[in-house]
């Protein structure tokens, strides 16, 4: 398989339908997990429709071996929700936004993404050709991606950079921004094991199910406290005395 949707024809994996023209599918995915697929050159192909993979959350990428981007600017501007993306063992990707889009104007892209991991990408030069900003950027993991390069414009908000000392000692570019941030990463067996939690995007995806399952029941509890106040006010000021 090429791609996971083809906007162009059928698609023979993914339920789709036409929506103004355009191809929707996908709309109420929230995690997404793509693992050994050799063949594998885009997830979408072609126009994107509006509300296609918005509630995304995490996109974990894993040995797709003639994958050379990710995403082109539309694809990823769809990705309202996206607050983690994994890319590993990838070895041709050169960068994750498609480069023939690079002198296109495009709005804003990835607006909730907090968490980048990038892991055995031995041709990745840079994230997003420092053409993006992320605002919500906090982490960057990097692992094995030696000619991978930082763009300060890209990466305005980030409060860690995880790595190797061999690349950022090699990094060529002003560091001064982030040498407060910068954490080496860590060596044999608690490599291993750190690389491993990074990647363990499953549990992950868990987590924040859980997390909005506890704000959703604080925010219930406390409804019900103000429903109380308003049709019983003096019993609920008893109470709280």
């Amino acid at each position: 398989m090429e791609t996971l949707v083809d906007a162009s024809g059928p698609s023979e994996y993914v339920e789709t339908r036409t929506r103004d023209g355009e191809k929707v599918g996908l709309e109420l995915l929230q995690y997404l997990s793509i693992h050994h697929m050799y063949k594998l050159q885009s997830i979408w192909k072609g126009a994107i429709g509006k509300d296609s993979l918005s509630k995304l959350k995490i996109l974990a990428l894993h040995t797709c071996p003639q994958l050379t981007s990710s995403f082109s600017p539309r694809f990823a501007q769809n990705l309202l929700c996206l607050t983690e993306l994994i890319v590993e063992d990838c070895p041709k990707v050169i960068s994750l936004i498609s480069s023939e889009y690079h002198n296109v104007k495009h709005g804003p892209i990835f607006p909730s993404l907090e968490r980048i991991f990038l892991l055995d990408l031995p041709e990745l030069v840079n994230i997003f050709g420092g053409l993006y900003v992320l605002e919500e950027l906090n982490t960057l993991l990097i692992y094995n991606c030696l000619k991978l390069r930082l763009s300060i414009m890209e990466l305005p908000h980030i409060k860690k950079i995880e790595g190797e000392n061999e690349w950022w000692n090699d990094l060529d570019c002003d560091k001064s921004p982030w040498e407060n941030i910068f954490v080496p990463l860590k060596e044999g067996r608690d490599l291993i094991e750190q690389l491993y939690e990074a990647t363990d995007s499953l549990n992950h995806f868990h987590n924040i199910r859980s997390e909005e399952n506890d704000e959703l029941k604080s925010s219930a509890e406390m409804s019900m406290e103000k429903g109380k106040e308003t049709l019983f006010p003096t019993e609920a000021k008893v109470a709280s005395q």
